[in-house]
């Protein structure tokens, strides 16, 4: 299926849903801030990149996004966050996200979402 690449600075969290998204068959790997995700991305070039907003790192999961796109135009990003104010366009990095959902969402909101994600409509 497709290579997805977790960024959460809570492991549990992100593995989490790594499981749930092993479950269906995808690949996944777990960053737990900017220079993991950096190196982890360039190595496994994933699909989706789904990111925690707040990292409490130096960059938010929106900008590590955005930065990856630039390497890879394809990568399709989904934004999770905590804050619900937190918008595609409020996010400042509109470019690179093409969706935000807001924790805590169930299994069947993050699966329906990924699945958005991967398989886009027809434009």
């Amino acid at each position: 299926m497709a290579k997805i690449l977790l960024i959460d600075d809570e492991p549990a969290y992100c593995q989490h849903i790594a499981f749930l998204l092993a479950c269906k068959g995808h690949e996944t790997r777990c960053a737990a801030n900017s220079s993991e995700a950096m190196l982890l991305a360039f190595e496994f070039v994933p699909d989706l990149v789904i990111a925690d907003w707040a990292l409490g790192d130096r960059f938010s999961g929106g900008e590590i996004a955005s930065a990856l796109r630039r390497f890879n135009p394809q990568l399709r990003s989904l934004l999770i966050t905590g804050n619900p104010e937190i918008t595609c366009h409020s996010s400042g990095q509109s470019e690179a996200i093409d969706e935000v959902i807001a924790k805590p969402f169930n299994r069947a909101c993050i699966l329906a979402a990924v699945e958005r994600m991967l398989c886009p409509p027809p434009h």
